[in-house]
């Protein structure tokens, strides 16, 4: 992350022992922010939360930063991209005892949703598979274009041969897995490829995908357009009370949407659907997304978190170092 220093590898600790998950849930610790909480942080609001989205054992310490392998779009993640203001970063205020959270302004998070404890223990992919196909990704060679987990933009597996890949960090036959600097503990994943957001791609390269400000990406079941394999498109959203309507290409028409539905897109398109995705995953962060797509370069747009200090004043921040830091020295910025 942005001036975070990356833990070191950890040798001889068991994938089950209690160091190894510490270390999985919240990498790249504040020292201030360790000291002052000796260690770890494992009261009551964060870890009744944390157990809603993970299920984790009730023993797991909590530090200055949820592990992005966990939390790949949480704005407490060691690096930001997403920033969804979960509820677990909104629990991890109030137990501070500054702060008052909003939860019913919590944004959701898939990623990890519900996963279960084996999420936390074991590897992420174990000699060559995965149980978490919607997280984690294990084919290189496969080309066909997919979500990224937020559903901002397309991407690839992103695998890499890397004979320096710790041995406790090694999921295939051979040294390869997500590049370090992505703070995944090398899990492969499916990583935007340059000029592939929905919301401001490039269609060329996009196939059967409508980009703009209100598309995002939904996944694609054997669709073609004759002899192209399309793989999941970008299409746009129009969100009501809790219902979803979706306009794809080749229709100019707005088409209910419901969770788990399929639907037939017209030509250009030759086979295949479209699959519906639950209203959570899409509309809840439309309004703060509106105005940019997924990336994992450091290039992140502002968001005003839901918290407000114990007066009723707004606390804003901009990114997950800088949330810390304001932690740490409790400083307020108030929101305009």
């Amino acid at each position: 992350g942005r001036g975070a220093a990356e833990q070191p590898a950890r040798s001889g600790a068991g994938a089950g022992s209690a160091q190894t998950l510490k270390l999985r849930a919240v990498q790249h610790i504040s020292a201030s922010t360790q000291a002052a909480a000796d260690g770890t942080l494992s009261t009551g609001t964060t870890l009744t939360v944390v157990e809603k989205q993970w299920r984790p054992p009730s023993w797991l310490g909590l530090m200055s930063h949820w592990g992005r392998r966990n939390a790949k779009d949480e704005l407490m993640a060691s690096f930001v991209v997403s920033g969804y203001y979960t509820a677990i970063t909104m629990a991890l205020f109030t137990d501070l005892g500054y702060y008052k959270a909003n939860f019913e302004m919590a944004e959701p998070m898939s990623w990890g949703s519900g996963a279960g404890c084996a999420l936390l223990t074991d590897k992420c992919v174990t000699d060559g598979a995965t149980l978490y196909p919607d997280m984690f990704c294990t084919d290189s060679s496969d080309a066909t274009l997919r979500c990224t987990s937020d559903r901002q933009s397309l991407g690839t597996c992103a695998i890499y041969q890397d004979d320096n890949i710790p041995p406790e960090f090694q999921y295939f036959a051979t040294k390869q897995g997500s590049r370090r600097g992505a703070m995944m503990e090398y899990c492969p994943f499916i990583a935007p490829m340059n000029g592939t957001g929905c919301m401001d791609g490039d269609e060329a390269i996009m196939p059967g995908s409508v980009v703009g400000p209100s598309s995002r990406c939904l996944t694609g079941e054997n669709l073609r357009m004759g002899s192209t394999v399309v793989g999941d498109v970008c299409v746009q959203l129009r969100c009501g009370e809790g219902t979803l309507s979706v306009r794809y290409r080749g229709s100019e028409e707005w088409h209910p949407c419901a969770p788990g539905q399929t639907l037939t897109p017209p030509a250009p398109f030759t086979a295949g659907s479209i699959r519906c995705p639950l209203f959570s995953d899409v509309c809840l962060t439309m309004l703060k997304h509106s105005d940019a797509s997924s990336t994992d370069v450091e290039s992140h747009p502002k968001h005003l978190a839901m918290v407000r200090n114990n007066d009723g004043s707004a606390l804003a921040v901009t990114s997950a170092p800088l949330l810390l830091l304001l932690i740490v020295i409790g400083t307020v910025i108030v929101a305009p």
